[in-house]
């Protein structure tokens, strides 16, 4: 029988970061952005499997880096390989996010203005705006919950459109008693108003985030830390997830 083949050896010259693996990091192809809605996973699901899978390319990389001081050739290679299929994994992930996002960019500045001329409209037709009314103690035991939840918000802003969104749907609940009619849909439109606004300004603010975390890993563009994991936290990726 004639001798079989022998493999081809595998060169150990370093080359460009996934260069010659391009292909991985665009192996699962982009969804839609006119996706419906009901059809798509949760902000925050989305967010959970791009931490995951930037969690473990940083443990990579810092496997590598001590690998590359202590361990033979053949170790080095065996990680380099987990390190580019990671990668790839990673930049899928971290781009399915970069769509979300931008989604919610998107349709914030597709209905920006139409919010604005519907939150005017119900308040030029209000004479008088009315304070509205709670029982004392009602309130005040409101406030001491509310007091023990505060401490969890990291800023102003998030306090506010927490608030505002509690506001908001105590409103929709309450529209149907006519003496707060009126009232209720002038505090609502200017609530309305502010959680988009807050919302879209959040949502570009992480998607440059995102942006730039995707662009280190695409490209190989050093190493990165723990400390990098935290522009997928903060307040304004819950104020995502409490508008998703």
């Amino acid at each position: 029988a004639p001798p079989m083949s022998q493999p081809a050896p595998i060169l150990s010259q370093p080359a460009p970061p996934f260069a010659q693996h391009a292909p991985l990091l665009t192996s699962t192809p982009p969804l839609p952005l006119a996706l419906s809605v009901g059809m798509q996973p949760m902000l925050k699901d989305v967010k959970l499997r791009a931490e995951k899978s930037l969690k473990e390319y940083i443990s990579l990389q810092r496997q590598r880096r001590l690998v590359m001081s202590r361990g033979s050739k053949r170790d080095v290679m065996e990680v380099d390989d987990k390190l580019r299929m990671q990668a790839a994994t990673t930049v899928n992930d971290l781009r399915r996010l970069k769509w979300e996002v931008a989604f919610i960019v998107e349709d914030g500045e597709k209905h920006r203005w139409r919010r604005w001329l519907m939150g005017g409209a119900f308040a030029a037709f209000i004479p008088l705006v009315k304070k509205l009314f709670y029982n004392e103690k009602k309130e005040k035991l409101a406030a001491t919950k509310a007091a023990k939840k505060d401490q969890v918000f990291k800023s102003l802003t998030e306090y506010a459109f927490v608030r505002s969104k509690a506001l908001v749907k105590k409103i929709l609940d309450l529209t149907g008693r006519p003496s707060i009619y009126s009232v209720a849909f002038f505090v609502f439109a200017v609530l309305y108003i502010f959680t988009n606004e807050v919302t879209l300004r959040a949502a570009k603010s992480v998607n440059k985030r995102v942006k730039k975390l995707l662009n280190r890993v695409e490209y190989g563009e050093g190493d990165l830390k723990e400390d990098d994991m935290e522009l997928l936290h903060g307040w304004k990726w819950r104020i995502l997830e409490w508008a998703d």
